[in-house]
Protein backbone atom coordinates (compact mmCIF):
# COMPACT_ATOMS: atom_id res chain seq x y z
CA UNK A 1 0.00 0.00 0.00
CA UNK A 2 2.76 2.56 0.78
CA UNK A 3 4.85 1.72 -2.14
CA UNK A 4 1.28 1.87 -4.43
CA UNK A 5 1.14 5.67 -3.03
CA UNK A 6 4.72 6.84 -2.55
CA UNK A 7 6.16 4.68 -5.73
CA UNK A 8 5.20 8.20 -8.04
CA UNK A 9 6.93 10.83 -5.69
CA UNK A 10 9.80 8.77 -5.53
CA UNK A 11 9.97 8.50 -9.36
CA UNK A 12 9.52 11.84 -9.92
CA UNK A 13 12.04 12.73 -7.32
CA UNK A 14 14.25 10.19 -8.39
CA UNK A 15 14.19 11.88 -12.23
CA UNK A 16 14.23 15.41 -10.81
CA UNK A 17 17.71 14.49 -9.35
CA UNK A 18 19.10 12.63 -12.32
CA UNK A 19 18.25 16.27 -14.23
CA UNK A 20 19.51 18.07 -11.65
CA UNK A 21 22.77 16.61 -11.83
CA UNK A 22 23.57 16.75 -15.17
CA UNK A 23 22.86 20.20 -15.14
CA UNK A 24 25.42 20.93 -12.49
CA UNK A 25 28.65 18.05 -13.31
CA UNK A 26 30.38 20.26 -14.76
CA UNK A 27 30.93 22.86 -12.57
CA UNK A 28 29.53 25.83 -15.26
CA UNK A 29 26.46 27.12 -13.53
CA UNK A 30 24.94 27.75 -16.90
CA UNK A 31 22.24 25.39 -19.04
CA UNK A 32 23.71 23.52 -21.34
CA UNK A 33 26.86 22.47 -19.07
CA UNK A 34 26.08 19.15 -18.65
CA UNK A 35 29.09 16.39 -17.76
CA UNK A 36 27.88 15.16 -20.90
CA UNK A 37 27.87 17.91 -23.63
CA UNK A 38 31.32 18.72 -22.18
CA UNK A 39 32.77 15.28 -22.85
CA UNK A 40 31.47 15.35 -26.17
CA UNK A 41 33.10 18.97 -26.75
CA UNK A 42 36.12 17.64 -25.00
CA UNK A 43 36.50 14.26 -26.91
CA UNK A 44 36.19 15.83 -30.38
CA UNK A 45 37.78 15.98 -33.45
CA UNK A 46 37.60 19.72 -33.94
CA UNK A 47 40.73 21.73 -33.38
CA UNK A 48 40.97 23.45 -29.25
CA UNK A 49 39.80 27.02 -29.25
CA UNK A 50 42.40 29.48 -27.42
CA UNK A 51 41.06 31.31 -25.30
CA UNK A 52 39.66 34.84 -26.33
CA UNK A 53 39.39 37.77 -24.10
CA UNK A 54 36.71 36.98 -21.17
CA UNK A 55 36.52 32.95 -22.77
CA UNK A 56 35.94 30.04 -20.38
CA UNK A 57 38.45 27.81 -21.51
CA UNK A 58 42.69 27.44 -21.19
CA UNK A 59 44.94 28.55 -24.14
CA UNK A 60 46.68 26.20 -26.33
CA UNK A 61 49.74 24.32 -25.19
CA UNK A 62 53.01 22.85 -26.79
CA UNK A 63 55.89 20.50 -26.49
CA UNK A 64 58.97 20.64 -28.17
CA UNK A 65 62.49 19.32 -28.51
CA UNK A 66 64.75 20.03 -31.80
CA UNK A 67 62.92 21.63 -33.52
CA UNK A 68 59.65 19.23 -33.43
CA UNK A 69 56.10 20.44 -31.81
CA UNK A 70 53.52 18.11 -30.93
CA UNK A 71 50.21 20.57 -29.43
CA UNK A 72 48.53 19.32 -25.89
CA UNK A 73 45.25 18.00 -25.50
CA UNK A 74 43.59 19.96 -23.16
CA UNK A 75 42.13 17.40 -20.24
CA UNK A 76 40.81 18.54 -16.58
CA UNK A 77 40.46 22.23 -15.46
CA UNK A 78 39.10 25.03 -13.18
CA UNK A 79 39.43 28.34 -15.51
CA UNK A 80 37.67 31.51 -14.71
CA UNK A 81 33.79 30.54 -13.46
CA UNK A 82 33.65 26.81 -13.56
CA UNK A 83 35.11 23.41 -14.00
CA UNK A 84 35.60 20.37 -16.24
CA UNK A 85 37.22 17.23 -14.96
CA UNK A 86 38.23 14.74 -17.41
CA UNK A 87 38.82 10.34 -16.22
CA UNK A 88 42.21 9.67 -16.61
CA UNK A 89 44.46 12.05 -19.10
CA UNK A 90 43.86 12.80 -22.28
CA UNK A 91 46.85 13.08 -24.96
CA UNK A 92 46.78 13.59 -29.21
CA UNK A 93 48.23 10.55 -31.15
CA UNK A 94 51.45 12.57 -32.06
CA UNK A 95 54.07 12.02 -30.66
CA UNK A 96 57.43 13.85 -29.48
CA UNK A 97 60.42 11.59 -30.24
CA UNK A 98 63.38 12.68 -27.00
CA UNK A 99 66.63 11.02 -25.96
CA UNK A 100 67.01 10.02 -22.86
CA UNK A 101 68.13 12.72 -20.70
CA UNK A 102 67.01 15.46 -23.00
CA UNK A 103 64.86 18.82 -22.28
CA UNK A 104 61.93 19.79 -23.58
CA UNK A 105 60.21 22.81 -23.96
CA UNK A 106 56.30 23.31 -22.19
CA UNK A 107 54.62 26.07 -24.04
CA UNK A 108 51.40 27.65 -22.49
CA UNK A 109 49.93 29.60 -24.97
CA UNK A 110 52.21 32.79 -24.58
CA UNK A 111 51.47 33.29 -20.43
CA UNK A 112 53.21 32.85 -17.94
CA UNK A 113 52.91 30.24 -15.46
CA UNK A 114 52.75 30.48 -11.80
CA UNK A 115 53.81 26.77 -11.22
CA UNK A 116 53.68 23.58 -13.14
CA UNK A 117 53.84 20.16 -11.92
CA UNK A 118 55.08 17.63 -14.49
CA UNK A 119 54.59 13.33 -14.22
CA UNK A 120 55.35 10.51 -17.02
CA UNK A 121 53.40 7.20 -17.43
CA UNK A 122 54.95 4.72 -19.38
CA UNK A 123 52.77 3.06 -21.73
CA UNK A 124 52.83 -0.70 -21.41
CA UNK A 125 51.72 -3.79 -18.99
CA UNK A 126 48.86 -2.00 -17.12
CA UNK A 127 48.92 1.07 -18.65
CA UNK A 128 47.16 0.76 -21.69
CA UNK A 129 45.47 4.09 -23.42
CA UNK A 130 42.36 3.72 -25.18
CA UNK A 131 42.15 5.28 -28.54
CA UNK A 132 39.32 7.98 -29.13
CA UNK A 133 39.60 9.16 -32.58
CA UNK A 134 42.48 11.46 -32.55
CA UNK A 135 43.45 11.44 -29.21
CA UNK A 136 44.14 8.60 -26.50
CA UNK A 137 42.84 8.07 -23.27
CA UNK A 138 45.14 6.64 -20.44
CA UNK A 139 43.90 5.79 -17.38
CA UNK A 140 47.33 5.36 -15.11
CA UNK A 141 47.23 2.09 -13.02
CA UNK A 142 49.50 4.23 -10.48
CA UNK A 143 51.94 7.23 -9.87
CA UNK A 144 53.72 8.36 -12.60
CA UNK A 145 57.31 9.25 -12.26
CA UNK A 146 57.95 12.96 -11.82
CA UNK A 147 60.13 14.95 -14.05
CA UNK A 148 62.25 17.61 -13.29
CA UNK A 149 60.37 20.78 -14.09
CA UNK A 150 62.53 24.43 -14.47
CA UNK A 151 60.39 27.96 -15.12
CA UNK A 152 62.00 30.19 -17.85
CA UNK A 153 59.53 32.84 -18.26
CA UNK A 154 56.45 31.88 -20.27
CA UNK A 155 57.93 28.12 -20.84
CA UNK A 156 58.78 25.39 -18.58
CA UNK A 157 62.02 23.88 -19.26
CA UNK A 158 61.30 19.34 -19.01
CA UNK A 159 64.20 17.07 -18.28
CA UNK A 160 63.16 13.63 -19.70
CA UNK A 161 64.72 11.29 -17.02
CA UNK A 162 63.14 8.40 -18.32
CA UNK A 163 63.97 4.78 -20.00
CA UNK A 164 63.80 4.34 -23.52
CA UNK A 165 59.93 3.59 -24.34
CA UNK A 166 56.52 5.26 -24.92
CA UNK A 167 54.78 7.60 -22.45
CA UNK A 168 51.90 9.57 -21.54
CA UNK A 169 53.56 13.57 -20.21
CA UNK A 170 50.65 15.07 -17.78
CA UNK A 171 51.76 18.54 -17.10
CA UNK A 172 49.56 20.64 -14.82
CA UNK A 173 49.89 24.06 -14.94
CA UNK A 174 48.77 26.98 -12.32
CA UNK A 175 48.13 30.61 -13.56
CA UNK A 176 45.92 33.21 -12.01
CA UNK A 177 43.14 32.00 -14.13
CA UNK A 178 42.80 28.89 -12.75
CA UNK A 179 44.63 25.31 -13.11
CA UNK A 180 44.64 23.31 -15.58
CA UNK A 181 46.30 19.80 -17.31
CA UNK A 182 47.45 18.86 -20.24
CA UNK A 183 48.83 15.52 -22.01
CA UNK A 184 51.56 15.09 -24.52
CA UNK A 185 52.56 11.84 -26.08
CA UNK A 186 56.50 10.80 -26.20
CA UNK A 187 58.60 8.43 -27.12
CA UNK A 188 62.22 8.29 -25.46
CA UNK A 189 65.09 6.81 -27.09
Amino acid sequence: MIVRLFGPLLLFAAALVALYGCGMTAGSGQPGGSSEARSIEETSNEPEPTLIAGGSRPPKSTLSYGGEMVSGALGTYCWRNGCVDSVGIVAKKDKLTVPAGSTMTFAYGGRKLGSADVAAYRIGPGNRPEEMGRKILLIPAGNGTKLPARHSGNQVEITAELPAGRYVVDVFARVPEGDVSYGFLIAVE
